[in-house]
């Protein structure tokens, strides 16, 4: 599948920017992804922190809350939504996940930990909003790479059930620079993706799409699918 690459935010999801990008830590929206109502969790309510730059992303440089992030601001949004916010506006919508995500990288976040902790303290807190939600994390795949991270990862795989969404746009290096923008190499990433997975479960998450007119070659295609292999072997 090809999808054009655009820099302008794709259709239906403009409300989901303008409240990330309002410095807002916990926003909803309805995403395909998830398949109904998200509500996302935003570690970076101040800036774009990501070791890549991605063609497709739609999170843009701006200017943010002075105060950055707080755990004690995330509780009461979390609060707020769930007392207030959701009743008025959403219920009976069914709450799919808590997913974190927001204008970054999450394993970037030394809150990280501490941000999974309180999101399962409010799903047990809240069973009647959130007895189905999974807690979510998506990552470019590097966290893997860091024994902080991905130890965390792993715990609260084992003890939550997280569900870890890992990036994975490419099957061969120069493909994987193009859609990265890093200086990584694609054979540390993957390995990275490898070691956890053989711990703990992953969700790859994949975008297809054309940079500057000309999307993956057959080839590409191929080289992608020979990588999943080895990684599902």
């Amino acid at each position: 599948m090809h999808v054009p690459l655009s820099r302008s935010p794709a259709p239906g999801i403009g409300f989901c920017r303008s409240d990330r990008e309002a410095s807002r830590r916990v926003y909803p929206v309805v995403s395909r992804r998830s398949g109904g109502l998200s509500l996302g969790i935003n570690l970076f309510p101040d800036a774009k922190v990501c070791g890549f730059d991605c063609p497709y992303c739609e999170v843009f440089a701006h200017s943010g809350a002075e105060a950055g992030f707080s755990l004690a601001s995330l509780e009461d949004e979390l609060e707020d939504f769930l007392e207030r916010e959701y009743p008025e506006s959403w219920a009976p919508e069914v709450l799919r996940d808590l997913c974190i995500s927001g204008n970054g990288e999450p394993t970037a976040s030394p809150r990280l930990g501490e941000v999974l902790e309180l999101c399962a303290r409010f799903r047990r807190s809240y069973p009647d909003i959130l007895a189905q939600a999974s807690i979510v994390v998506i990552t470019n795949s590097t966290g893997f790479l860091e024994h902080r991270a991905s130890a965390i990862l792993e715990r609260f795989s084992r003890d939550e059930d997280l569900v870890v969404w890992a990036k994975l746009d490419a099957g061969n290096e120069r493909w994987f620079r193009l859609m990265s923008g890093s200086g990584l190499a694609l054979e540390r990433v993957a390995g990275g993706i490898l070691s956890f997975a053989r711990r703990s479960p992953i969700v790859i998450q994949t975008m297809l799409c054309e940079v500057d007119g000309q999307g993956p070659s057959n080839g590409d295609f191929a080289d992608y699918a020979a990588l999943l292999e080895t990684l599902a072997g």
